[in-house]
């Protein structure tokens, strides 16, 4: 009868965990062997001593967590769902069947609720889902007298969308589940998260939210392609971009380093990625090359990839320099990605390089003179500094040594961070300690020594709440990357190492009220990065 058993559930969980990883599976169908779809949870198990808890919790809770924690997951999987119901559907089962997107059911299916027949409370959406779906009158009726019912009865209600003979129901389904992956899963997954974040919400608050995934969609490859098909009278392309992956990487160490030029150092991470990736200068056919501050110091201001990549042979083919502030190098790497992916080549070359250091501080602080809007300093000033108002600095908490007036910037973000959250500077200065933790074990890394949160207190103040640990040094460095498609990776020897870019997204700030986080830079581009890739946070480790 298919009864959810805890071995069930991990199975159901692991394949759902499995499907949303897969970029390949477009639409889940779920369906059960023999006459019942799912009969319910396996009571009978979890009283025979079936489920593991520990010794403070309840068996039964235990068991039913497990069990609405796998149909959550369900529900929310990024992808259509199908549930196709080839006979009994009961209790945990009907609320199994609910978490999928589209019911399709054997004409001698028979559905309901049957938790009241035993003394049990639902607990994955038989009180919760069910009246949403069939409204409260029906869903009280079918949740008080524990009748299961035959499936066409309900496709009135709204619960199932079609009813099919017996022996075509996987023919059928399985044609229903190919129109749909024929279509953008990208549009897909946007219009599930719409339809469920907008389900309970006011109408107006719901046109909203859809307002703003069309005004993410709108700059999509799925959007252009399907306008391109319609202006062409052809169908859209829905296959999902090509693959990129990195296949070797290379960096140097960052510090002070004068007697080293910015030739020197990109030799040095290209050399390293070339190296990594098993692959020589001539498999390059593009470069990206981005560097923000060699216009200042040296003079530099044009054609700086060109030159820096010439005496390592690489000539001859594209050399894009690329300058975007703090976002240089991942925009040098979110292009070649790009390229990879579009099919213009098979592999290319993203670098980073900065020479920062130099002996004349007033000279290094002023690469970051241009990195806002120079026709209105005082009013970028103003807007950005005004954040950390209501957090009064204590005496003797700045520094009297020069320092980069963006570090009074940093230092508003801060304090507005202080007064919105009340957050506090032993806990910037335990972050500031768990990331000098790490630095101790990259051999890499400007700064090597720990610190503990006392000694990041009372280190030398910068401007408040920073103390110098807190701020990110000066330093010169660089660092390569090899991107390149499925066809280039399958020639190397040893592609074992190769990452699949699962996404790679570059955003801009927009104007907005600072007490607007959810629209800060970093959340837009991670919530659009977190979609791309069809992963969440809970994902990363």
């Amino acid at each position: 009868m298919n009864a959810l058993s805890d071995a069930l559930c991990d199975e159901l969980a692991d394949a759902i965990g499995r499907i949303e990883r897969d970029r390949d599976v477009r639409v889940a169908v779920l369906t059960g062997a023999g006459r019942a779809f799912c009969a319910g949870a396996d009571l009978k198990g979890v009283f025979e001593g079936g489920t593991a808890a520990p010794d403070d919790e309840d068996p039964l809770n235990a068991f039913l967590d497990r069990i609405a924690g796998m149909i959550d997951r369900l529900r929310v999987l990024p992808k259509p769902t199908i549930a196709a119901l080839n006979g009994l559907t009961m209790a945990g089962g009907l609320e199994l069947a609910m978490a999928c997107d589209l019911i399709i059911a054997a004409e001698g299916a028979r559905i309901g609720d049957a938790h009241a027949n035993f003394g049990v409370f639902p607990g994955a959406g038989g009180a919760a889902v069910l009246p949403r779906r069939i409204g409260p009158t029906a869903a009280k009726y079918l949740l008080f007298t524990g009748d299961t019912l035959p499936a066409a009865e309900l496709v009135p209600l709204g619960l199932v969308n079609r009813v099919v003979p017996d022996a075509e129901l996987a023919a059928e389904v399985d044609k229903l589940a190919t129109r749909i992956a024929s279509k953008s899963p990208l549009v897909l997954r946007r219009m599930k998260q719409a339809v469920a974040d907008g389900l309970d919400q006011p109408q107006a608050t719901a046109l909203r939210l859809e307002r703003l995934v069309l005004d993410a969609h709108r700059h999509s490859h799925d959007i252009r392609e399907g306008v391109a098909a319609f202006v062409g009278k052809r169908k859209p392309d829905t296959a999902a971009l090509p693959p990129a992956y990195v296949a070797g990487v290379g960096m140097t160490p960052t510090g002070k380093f004068l007697d080293r030029s910015i030739k020197q150092l990109t030799a040095d991470a290209v050399t390293a990625a070339l190296a990594d990736a098993g692959l020589a200068v001539a498999d390059i056919q593009a470069a990206y090359f981005s560097n923000a501050t060699q216009g200042v110091l040296e003079g530099q201001t044009m054609v700086r990839g060109q030159i820096a990549l010439r005496p390592l042979g690489i000539e001859g083919i594209p050399v894009y320099n690329l300058e975007n502030a703090c976002a240089s190098a991942s925009s040098a790497f979110n292009l070649a990605v790009q390229a990879v992916r579009s099919g213009e080549v098979e592999v290319a070359l993203a670098v980073g390089a900065e020479k920062m250091f130099c002996t004349d501080k007033a000279k290094m602080f002023s690469v970051f003179d241009g990195a806002w809007d120079l026709q209105d300093i005082e009013g970028n000033k103003t807007t950005l500094l005004a954040m950390g108002r209501g957090i009064e600095p204590p005496d003797g908490s700045t520094s009297k040594a020069p320092y980069s007036l963006f570090m009074d910037i940093y230092a508003a973000f801060g304090r507005f961070h202080m007064r919105e959250f009340g957050t506090t500077q032993r806990q910037f200065a335990a972050v500031a300690a768990k990331n000098h933790g790490h630095s101790a074990h990259n051999p890499l890394a400007q700064y090597r020594n720990t610190y503990t949160v006392e000694q990041v207190l009372a280190a030398p103040p910068i401007t408040y709440p920073l103390t110098l640990p807190m701020c990110a040094p000066i330093s010169d460095g660089a660092a390569a990357a090899i991107v390149c498609s499925e066809a280039a990776l399958a020639r190397l020897a040893d592609r074992r190492r190769a990452v699949r870019v699962l996404a790679s997204v570059v955003a801009t700030g927009t104007t907005r009220k600072p007490e607007d986080v959810g629209g800060h830079i970093t959340a837009k581009a991670s919530r659009l990065a977190y979609e791309r890739a069809g992963v969440g946070p809970q994902d990363i480790s």
